[in-house]
């Protein structure tokens, strides 16, 4: 049995590795790496740059792929003592059979995963101290070089290199009971800078985020891509940000179609009613979706935006001399003239307690801008030709339009 040393966030880690007929453990993966997992719903490149180096990787439609990343500012951390930490994990392996040795104290639960050289995620597990088995199996496994990794609820993480001859592999995880650094130890990592990463795939709209890994493997990336228009006539750029030419129309939990799941008020006969499917329906197709403030923020991430500050929804009313007639829809009044194209949809709104109020005649949109318990948001009429300001805000559980923004 040989033992290899490796670093992870700052700390030396030991794998201790018997060498079998089916695997042998190479050199682990280096200290000054970041192993980022990604996912994304269809094919896409993701590439990331920190200003001076790029890295890209190609990853297949909701299959698990690694971006290595380099670290460059990755230098161990010292505990008190001045030594470094140690966490050992014990793999042993008999002709395809390799038992996981991890310490109780310090994994709880544990993520096995063995990748490919290229970054492919082929085998995936979830562990736990509490079970009486845990292990993962594979029939077949072409010969080549792989990389399994093991990581800890709390952060803890281990990656070694390791070489198949191919056939059949079976991995058994056994939680032991030796004394092990506590998680507040564990919690120190180095950092590296930030780096800029951009998932994009033909006919969806990029997903542009800044990232700062460390060293080992880090959280997985989900990204979830929306399809951009045919003609690109869905965004419009006004004062340096690209903003949604439509309200956003991304299901999510608590958000709603006009009149979905509640009554509406209907003008003509001062009441409220409920609506047909169809109407509700149409009311999205039409409007967009209502979100609560918290959904109206993920769902602006999810393609790959952010919901827009007041600043920016402020930046937007100075460059149209504070009127609404150069964004506004065209109404019966004449009062809007879109002459921007930015295209205000006058999506009612949501009140919490899930009555649906005005939709056709003013729009209510939420800013990222909180305000306690309550957020800002910004409406214009159907009459005025203004973006109006109102004095305070509302509750998060409201739900309005969003328009989604890009830097």
């Amino acid at each position: 049995m040989k033992f290899l040393t490796q670093m992870w966030r700052g700390r030396t880690l030991t794998v201790a590795a018997a060498v079998g007929a089916a695997f042998a453990t190479g050199a682990a993966a280096q200290a000054d790496e970041a192993l980022v997992p990604f996912i994304v719903n269809v094919n896409a490149t993701v590439s990331a740059t920190d200003g001076v180096t790029q890295r890209q990787v190609t990853v297949t439609a909701n299959q698990e792929t690694l971006l290595r990343l380099p670290l460059q500012n990755a230098n161990g951390v010292l505990n008190g003592a001045q030594s470094r930490l140690s966490v050992p994990a014990v793999i042993n392996n008999h002709a395809g059979k390799v038992t996981v040795n991890l310490s109780a104290q310090t994994y709880k639960n544990a993520e096995l995963s063995l990748y490919t050289v290229n970054g492919k995620r082929i085998l995936h597990y979830k562990a736990s101290a509490s079970s009486a088995v845990n292990n993962i199996s594979r029939r077949n496994i072409t010969t080549g070089v792989y990389l399994l990794s093991v990581r800890g609820a709390n952060g803890v993480a281990v990656t070694s290199r390791m070489t198949h001859s191919g056939g059949g592999l079976d991995i058994s995880v056994v939680f032991s009971g030796e004394n092990s650094p506590s998680a507040s130890r564990l919690a120190k990592k180095a950092t590296s800078e930030d780096w800029m990463i951009t998932v994009s795939a033909a006919g969806y709209v990029d997903s542009v985020y800044t990232l700062r890994p460390v060293a080992g493997i880090n959280p997985t990336q989900n990204i979830t891509l929306q399809k951009a228009s045919s003609g690109g006539s869905d965004f419009v750029l006004i004062g340096g940000l690209k903003w949604m030419t439509k309200n956003l129309n991304v299901e999510t939990a608590d958000s709603w179609c006009y009149g979905e799941g509640g009554q509406a008020f209907d003008v003509n006969r001062a009441a409220y009613v409920t609506l047909t499917p169809s109407q509700v329906q149409a009311n999205c197709n039409t409007y967009g979706r209502l979100y609560t403030w918290s959904a109206a923020k993920a769902a602006c991430q999810s393609v790959g935006m952010r919901l827009p500050t007041r600043k920016d929804w402020d930046d937007l009313s100075d460059l149209v001399d504070g009127t609404g007639q150069k964004v506004n829809w065209n109404n019966e009044n004449g009062n809007g003239t879109n002459e921007t194209g930015f295209s205000a949809l006058p999506g009612g709104y949501r009140d919490s307690d899930g009555y649906f109020s005005n939709v056709g005649n003013d729009g209510s949109w939420w800013t990222a801008t909180e305000n306690g318990s309550n957020a800002y948001y910004r409406g214009m009429y159907y009459d005025h030709g203004i973006v109006y300001v109102p004095e305070g805000n509302r509750d998060k559980s409201y739900g309005f339009s969003a328009r989604c923004v890009q830097d």
